[in-house]
């Protein structure tokens, strides 16, 4: 995937075959990078008096393929494409390498752009926030 903030480059994982309470150390992580077409992390309050909600992150998956589309049988992912679960969201820049987003998908939405391609183009995540650690920066 193209490079993100400082040079870092970021990888997306999704962990299929892993119920939700197998621990992150534990999952079996599926490199799914190269079917990202965008994504986007957002956490924090937006001023002093809200209040903190969780981190989410929303990802966008090229899915031209129907790989993953949970009705497709001949799926590579079929049956394993239902809520809970778990994507990382993992920045990397040189030797240094950290999470910075782990977090449950809600759903498998498909979406269909304006309608007039019947072609299925995008599956979109919205994930919850579980846990999340910072990459080092460079002061």
């Amino acid at each position: 995937m193209a490079a993100w903030r400082d040079g870092a480059t970021v990888t997306v994982e999704i962990a299929f075959t892993n119920s939700p309470l197998t621990a992150v150390a534990s999952c079996t992580w599926v490199d799914v990078t190269s079917s990202v077409r965008n994504w986007n992390i957002r956490r924090g309050r937006t001023s002093e008096l809200s209040n903190y909600s969780p981190g989410t992150a929303s990802i966008e998956l090229d899915n031209r393929s129907r790989l993953f589309d949970p009705s497709n049988t001949a799926g590579a992912y079929y049956g394993n494409l239902v809520p809970m679960k778990k994507v990382r969201i993992t920045a990397a820049s040189g030797a240094t390498s950290s999470s910075v987003f782990v977090g449950y998908i809600l759903g498998w939405p498909i979406e269909y752009p304006g309608m007039v391609d019947s072609d299925r183009k995008s599956t979109r995540l919205n994930s919850s926030h579980s846990s999340v650690s910072r990459m080092p920066s460079s002061a």
